[in-house]
This record gives C-alpha cells, sequence and structure tokens, in this order.
C-alpha cells in the first residue's frame, strides 16, 4: 500500500493528500471530497485523441458511449457474429465468447442497443450493422432486456423500430462490454 492510500473496505480505497480526499470504487466510480477545483478529462481512444462514439479502440473494440443503464462506458465488438440465431443461441455465444482476445461479453440491454442504433452512422461503427430495410431476421437485433417470457426486446437498425421479439426467432447480435 502506497503511503496516503487507505483502504477503507474490500470494495473502495481511497487517496490522501493535505484535506483532499479521493476514493475509488470497483465498479469504477471517483469520488473527491475537499474544496478544491476538479478537473475531468476526457477519456482517450489510446492514440490520446478524445473518445467520442464510434471511435475504433486499440483493441479492435468500438467505444459507444455511456451506458443508459449502467452510467458506465461501453463497447461494442467490431462486427457482428457471422449468422443469425436465436436468443438462446446469443447468450451462449457472448458468455464464450473471446471477441478481440476479450471476455465478459454480452448481449446489449434495449437501451444499450438503441444507442448502437443511433451511433451507427459514425466513425468505425458506420456501415458495419444489417440495415437492409424489411429484411427478416438480419436487420434485427437481439437485446437482454425481456418482454415475457416467450419474448424480448429486439430493434431494427433499418429504422430504430423496436418490439418485442419471439426468443425461437432468428436474429443477428453485436455483442457489447462494460
Amino acid at each position: 500500500m502506497r503511503k496516503n492510500t487507505i483502504e477503507i473496505d474490500d470494495d473502495i480505497t481511497a487517496v490522501m493528500r493535505g484535506a483532499v480526499r479521493v476514493t475509488f470504487d470497483d465498479g469504477g466510480a471517483v469520488s473527491v471530497y475537499g474544496d478544491v477545483p476538479v478537473t475531468l478529462h476526457p477519456p482517450t481512444n489510446g492514440s490520446g485523441e478524445a473518445r467520442r462514439p464510434g471511435h475504433r479502440m486499440e483493441d479492435g473494440t468500438i467505444y459507444i458511449g455511456t451506458s443508459p443503464d449502467t452510467g458506465r462506458a461501453f463497447y461494442a465488438a467490431g462486427a457482428d457474429e457471422p449468422r443469425t440465431m436465436t436468443w438462446a443461441e446469443a447468450i451462449l455465444t457472448a458468455v464464450k465468447s473471446n471477441a478481440h482476445g476479450l471476455t465478459g461479453w454480452r448481449l446489449p440491454t434495449g437501451p444499450e442497443l438503441n444507442a448502437m442504433f443511433e451511433s451507427k452512422d459514425k466513425g468505425a461503427l458506420r456501415g458495419t450493422f444489417n440495415e437492409t430495410a424489411g429484411s427478416l431476421p438480419a436487420a434485427w437485433y437481439w437485446s437482454s432486456t425481456g418482454f415475457s417470457v416467450f419474448d424480448v426486446y429486439g430493434q431494427r437498425f433499418s429504422d430504430g423500430l423496436q418490439s418485442s421479439y419471439f426468443k425461437l426467432s432468428h436474429s443477428s447480435v453485436r455483442l457489447v462490454r462494460g
């Protein structure tokens, strides 16, 4: 443990410098306590540029932005999975995936899927989604957000329509992490 670093509990570490305390929790949250100015610098894409939705990261993932569900940064795989699949197959694919040499992949939530739709024309995301108008099942993407025992929310990338989608149907899959 470094001088001026205090482990508060298993999940929170604090750094003290004078009358300022900065805490870091395992979820990535940072809190600053003290009467001092704080400057928040935007995260970068690894090349020193400010990270913006659609930037391809050095590991090949694509930065989408801040998750509307978790409030943390989230990233998409650089491409769709190679085939359409049922929802259960999509979940299993996410669990087993090591895309870009990384683990921890999952299906996006409904709001995250919509954030991806809204970012699809930016940077490295441009042209990477199936947007064929009316194409079923390829232009539809799975989310992890349940609607009922038999359905989950999906989104069509040709026009952004969100709807419940039968889990045994086939749909496109774009995995996310974060």
